[in-house]
């Protein structure tokens, strides 16, 4: 089986990202595929005269979108390992507990790296309308914080919801800083 993703019917725009999973219901039980992602990009030409530096040089403001891709890549593979969580039969508690307690880690790890990203943007955006970007970054921090507690509780379907919040926000964000 191949399946087919007609990107043009879902109405995609440059910078989003399209998450997808099969799952397989057989006689003995259910499978589930791994979590994957596509992202729409712009060329690269086009990447470089957005961020201002039309020479191929790498300027400050490519420097920011490639960190802000880089916490978009990171989010992916948390909503990864999480999937993959949910979809493991355990054969015992502690083991389960263990994988949550590592993704709600990294879930907070990531929080603080946007947290940090966030104070980057406004000290080197001092006289640069970059108010939307900021409220992204935001709510996707909150977000991402409300899933590091859903994970730390074991609440794995939760904390899942939560960081496809984070990642839209900063899908969002990335929008806004183009």
């Amino acid at each position: 089986y191949q399946p087919l993703i007609y990107l043009d019917q879902l109405k995609v725009t440059e910078w989003d990202v399209v998450s997808y999973y099969a799952k397989v219901q057989t006689a003995p039980g259910a499978y589930t595929t791994p979590l994957s992602f596509i992202e729409i990009r712009p060329f690269r030409e086009d990447i470089l005269k957005m961020t201002g530096d039309k020479n191929g040089g790498k300027n400050n403001r490519y420097q920011l979108l490639s960190e802000l891709t880089g916490l978009i890549k990171q989010q992916t593979n948390l909503l990864q390992q999480t999937h993959q969580h949910m979809g493991t039969t355990y054969v015992n508690n502690d083991q389960r507990l263990q994988d949550a307690v590592k993704l709600s880690t990294g879930e907070n790890e990531l929080s603080i790296a946007t947290d940090h990203f966030f104070g980057k943007i406004a000290s080197q955006s001092e006289n640069t309308p970059v108010g939307p970007i900021l409220d992204e970054l935001s709510q996707a921090e909150q977000q991402m914080n409300r899933a590091t507690q859903d994970l730390q509780d074991d609440v794995a379907a939760d904390g899942k919801q939560q960081e496809q919040g984070a990642l839209t926000h900063l899908i969002a964000c990335r929008k806004a800083f183009q």
